[in-house]
């Protein structure tokens, strides 16, 4: 299993705040967010982290704070903007085997979930998506996540960036992380989002590809036992530590 941490977004929302350096350098309890964040995935898979280029040449730190953590990792730098964090995944493609299972996340958040149903999901060979229940937060801003409808822990339905019209008890929130039991899986589902031009706010979303993947195969739905979210000013703020 390989362990895929992406840290090249713009961190727009920060910088309007007022923020002067990516969020993903904030820090958490003294460490860097996005190392923060990768605490939530099983240490012994071999990582790769993603950055903007500009970010690794002028940050010297992040590569020297990564060696600190981590003994086997892959840094793949980005010198041009994505299309979004789907298009940002894509781009380790050349890295490795496509019969490879992948574990992807967002550099924005820290998160607990029961690991033995997770190696049971691994093991039958499901793809994942990892989802919480929404926060008053959440509701009140619907459209910075996307949200799954489930039953039996199958994803049925979702809604990328938008509530559904009507709320059900059965309705979660996709809190930015992912499993593909193969990363081929990814990549065919990501062309055939491509081909039918599914970008939301103009961006390509691993939340879509993991909604076009449930169209011909089944996605499990995990639920977190903890999350804390820093994805946004208010949240970083609210959220600075590792206490749920």
């Amino acid at each position: 299993m390989i362990n895929v941490i992406l840290s090249a977004g713009a961190s727009q929302r920060f910088f309007d705040a007022g923020y002067i350096i990516p969020k993903f350098l904030l820090k958490i309890k003294k460490q860097y967010m996005f190392l923060q964040a990768a605490k939530s995935l099983p240490k012994k898979n071999d990582w790769i982290f993603i950055f903007q280029t500009k970010h690794l040449e002028k940050y010297s730190s992040i590569k020297k704070s990564i060696t600190k953590e981590f003994k086997k990792f892959s840094l793949i730098s980005l010198k041009k903007k994505t299309s979004g964090q789907a298009s940002t995944l894509l781009k380790i493609k050349k890295k490795i085997n496509h019969n490879e299972d992948v574990f992807v996340t967002s550099n924005d958040m820290y998160f607990k979930y029961d690991k033995k149903k997770f190696n049971k999901l691994v093991k039958s060979k499901n793809n994942v998506v990892f989802v919480t229940k929404p926060s008053k937060y959440m509701l009140a801003n619907p459209k910075y996540f996307g949200w799954v409808r489930h039953s039996n822990n199958i994803a049925k339905l979702f809604s990328i960036k938008k509530k559904f019209k009507s709320v059900k008890k059965n309705d979660s929130v996709i809190i930015g992380s992912f499993y593909f039991n193969k990363f081929e899986d990814f990549v065919q589902n990501f062309n055939f989002l491509k081909k039918r031009k599914g970008r939301v706010n103009k961006e390509y979303y691993i939340d879509s590809v993991i909604e076009q993947i449930s169209f011909n195969k089944k996605v499990a739905v995990l639920p977190v036992s903890s999350l804390i979210n820093w994805g946004t000013p208010t949240e970083y703020e609210k959220s600075n530590g590792l206490k749920s």
